[in-house]
């Protein structure tokens, strides 16, 4: 374990998490303190000592592998009151000192290949990493960067927290952004309505408002989902993100996730200004420019609306 100062400096957002247990805030930077006593659990802590550089659990403690030791997503600390784990999404910087510090640290890192033994741990040569881990199905990532300024050494730690998404919807990567997006059906009693209800079933089923495909792989998921479902009528399709004033006005979208019409495919001229998605017989998949005010005609239906929904 490389030796540092146990200095985590406040660079998280207002927003972040809350600092982990056994920190203090002193000025402008948060650090451990020698004489604080943090309440003990076994799967979190050891007492350290000294002695041949070993931790010794305290009487009647559990022994490390007797009970949970370090997680994946954990940096280990040792401080002179001793070792602590912070989850990395809450140590968003660490200062490296010399050795004479008698403070350690550590992490995992996953590597494909064993390292050269004339590389430093624990970045063998490069200066930003990427890992990640996976607790209860989820993916969590991060980045460590190296940071070299005169004779100062510092990591920092860029936590990305995962988009966890209802149950009932679907999670979609867009770029940089991953989203949740959900398909809301009118109810029975008027199961075929206009455009500006197919806003309003989405607001009312406490998602954002409507949304469209990002791209063509999204378009076909979403009709083939669709397809599924049955209906009395021959043609089934659901209001989409996307309207404008007239023929002489440019497209506005709600969702900012996608803003424009990448992965609209062809789009099918019926002479309005709302989108939907047709998503049964030979037009499966098919996008067209329709009247907003319609809701049904012949065996046509406006069946529901797909929505850009909150994620938990």
């Amino acid at each position: 374990m490389e030796d540092v100062i146990a200095r985590f400096f406040r660079e998280r957002p207002a927003a972040g998490p809350r600092p982990p247990m056994g920190l203090t805030q002193a000025n402008s930077e948060l650090t451990i303190v020698s004489n604080h006593q943090p309440r003990r659990r076994p799967d979190r802590e050891v007492q350290a000592t000294a002695k041949n550089g070993r931790a010794r659990p305290k009487p009647g403690r559990a022994r490390p592998g007797q009970a949970k030791e370090a997680r994946d997503y954990d940096l280990l600390a040792e401080t002179s009151s001793g070792c602590v784990n912070f989850n990395l999404s809450n140590v968003p910087t660490v200062e490296k000192s010399n050795a004479f510090s008698g403070f350690k640290i550590g992490f995992k890192r996953s590597l494909d290949n064993c390292p050269r033994k004339t590389e430093n741990a624990p970045f063998f040569g490069e200066t930003t990493v990427m890992d990640s881990y996976t607790s209860k199905g989820i993916l969590y990532n991060y980045n460590i960067t190296e940071l070299k300024i005169g004779n100062s050494i510092k990591w920092t730690f860029l936590f990305k927290l995962p988009t966890i998404c209802p149950e009932d919807s679907f999670k979609f990567t867009r770029g940089e952004v991953d989203v949740c997006v959900s398909f809301r059906f009118f109810p029975d009693s008027k199961i075929c309505q206009n455009q500006e209800m197919g806003v309003k079933l989405c607001e009312d089923s406490g998602d954002f408002g409507l949304t469209g495909p990002y791209s063509n792989e999204e378009r076909v998921f979403f009709a083939e989902k669709l397809s599924t479902y049955p209906s009395a009528y021959r043609h089934v399709n659901f209001w989409i993100d996307g309207r404008r004033i007239d023929g002489s006005s440019s497209y506005a979208f709600s969702d900012s996730s996608i803003n424009s019409t990448n992965g609209y495919g062809s789009i099918q001229n019926m002479g309005g200004n709302c989108y939907f998605l047709a998503t049964k017989v030979g037009n499966k998949g098919s996008i067209f420019f329709h009247s907003c005010t319609i809701d049904t005609s012949g065996d046509y239906c406006l069946r529901g609306s797909i929505c850009l929904t909150s994620p938990l």
